[in-house]
């Protein structure tokens, strides 16, 4: 399980937005996550399908935290 971001990770996260390097690297989150959702819905192995949904949730909370970083403060 991942730990909640502090305000020093949310403030560098809010510092990052604009850069077109971490737009790369926050684009290819959100395909990832993408993938993961679809990988999710086609796994028919109970535990492998617990897996993905466990990334697939952390995925989102990061992706949350980067579109609205103030929002967790």
């Amino acid at each position: 399980m991942m730990t909640r971001a502090d305000d020093k990770v949310l403030s560098a996260i809010a510092s990052l937005q604009g850069n077109p390097q971490f737009e790369t690297f926050h684009d290819w989150l959100k395909e990832s996550h993408a993938e993961l959702m679809i990988a999710t819905t086609l796994t028919k192995d109970e535990v492998l399908t617990r897996w993905n949904q466990g990334g697939s949730q952390a995925l989102a909370e990061v992706l949350a935290m980067l579109r609205h970083p103030t929002r967790y403060k």
